[in-house]
This record gives C-alpha cells, sequence and structure tokens, in this order.
C-alpha cells in the first residue's frame, strides 16, 4: 500500500501562473497545477462576479471579506441567495446559475479539474456587467 504523500521528482507539477484579468471589479489570477486549474479571485467590494453555469459542481474558497450568493436551479427554476464570511466554502451544484456580489472586498480561490468551461446566464449576467459600468 503506498503513501499518498509518497512520489518521486519528477511526479511533482509545478503551479504555473496562466494569466492574469484585471478590471473595475478586481482581478482573476488564473494557475495550473498539473491538470487542475486554480483561479484566485479578488473583488471589490460592491462589484459581482459569475452569471453563469458549469457543467459540473464547483467550490470556491473563500479566504477573506463576505460575499453574497444568488443561485438559480436551471430545471426547477428555484432561486435562493445566501451571505457567506470567511472563511467559508461555498458550493455550487452542477447546472446551478450563480452569480457572487462581494458585500467588502473578497478573495477567494475556485478550483476546476480538467479546465475552466462556463456558459453565460443572461439574468444574472445583465446584473453583473450593470454594476460594472457605474
Amino acid at each position: 500500500m503506498s503513501n499518498l504523500l509518497d512520489f518521486s521528482l519528477e511526479e511533482k507539477t509545478d503551479l504555473m501562473i496562466e494569466k492574469l484579468v484585471e478590471d473595475v471589479r478586481g482581478k482573476n489570477t488564473f494557475l495550473s497545477f498539473g491538470n487542475l486549474q486554480l483561479v484566485l479571485v479578488e473583488t471589490n467590494k460592491g462589484f459581482s462576479r459569475g452569471g453563469h453555469y458549469h457543467k459540473t459542481k464547483t467550490n470556491h474558497s473563500l479566504l477573506s471579506g463576505t460575499i453574497h450568493l444568488l443561485q438559480k436551479n436551471l430545471f426547477t427554476g428555484h432561486e435562493i441567495g445566501q451571505t457567506f464570511t470567511a472563511p467559508a466554502t461555498i458550493t455550487i451544484p452542477e447546472f446551478c446559475a450563480h452569480m457572487l456580489t462581494a458585500v467588502s472586498d473578497t478573495k477567494l480561490i475556485e478550483a476546476f479539474p480538467g479546465g475552466y468551461e462556463d456558459t453565460v446566464f443572461p439574468e444574472y449576467r445583465k446584473i453583473v456587467e450593470r454594476r460594472m459600468k457605474k
């Protein structure tokens, strides 16, 4: 039986910074670690992110600040809103449109095994874009 921590130096994969995207909302730092993509998301107070859904469940680790999550199940139409204060883990089910609004400046990490993919949800995306123009 092998120990999960036992691996050779050849098996290690470096954490790589892939790109940095910055706008009025804050910044996203895209990182990769093997086939895992990580996104460090920094959001300024009052701005929203998201306005989309994923085909897989996603986890967000809130590192600092307070954030409001609005999500809608695309199959049932059921919508809920919740507020989280760091430290917290936010799990969003597959095919659930979501929008995260920073109640205070926030930092969170998203993890995407196999890479990032989303589909725009116009109802929420319009709100995200409208807040960017203020």
